[in-house]
């Protein structure tokens, strides 16, 4: 099969029209992104520990910035607090947590995904 074939297929399997998921989403995201930057004779041939390496960074970048963002808003909540100034609003700790955790639970899903569509497009490309 030829590889206009096989990336076609590739945005027919993660970009559902009816059922969008976040996890396929992001997976056609990275896969777009890593084909686009080494090609996709080269991206079929990348092995999973360089694939995670380069997602690691990127996963990595993500959650740093999303715990910045908390840990400045909580700082602005006890700074109210000392002022003495009444806040209508609070950052809910534990569900803010569990979105984090379901974030990175996602990624990891993403990048299982990944890993089958670049299999099936290396056994296509073969055949």
């Amino acid at each position: 099969m030829k590889k206009h074939e096989i990336i076609e297929y590739i945005h027919v399997c993660l970009d559902d029209p009816i059922e969008k998921s976040n996890v396929d989403l992001t997976a056609l995201g990275m896969i777009c992104a890593d084909i686009e930057e080494f090609g996709f004779e080269e991206w079929i041939h990348l092995s999973p520990p360089e694939i995670v390496r380069m997602h690691i960074d990127a996963t990595s970048d993500v959650a740093d910035d999303t715990l910045e963002d908390l840990a400045a808003i909580i700082s602005q909540e006890k700074e109210l607090d000392v002022l003495g100034i009444e806040q209508s609003m609070r950052v809910e700790i534990m569900p803010a947590m569990i979105s984090f955790k379901n974030g990175m639970i996602e990624v990891m899903r993403s990048l299982e995904r990944y890993f089958e569509m670049q299999q099936i497009s290396k056994q296509m490309f073969y055949e």
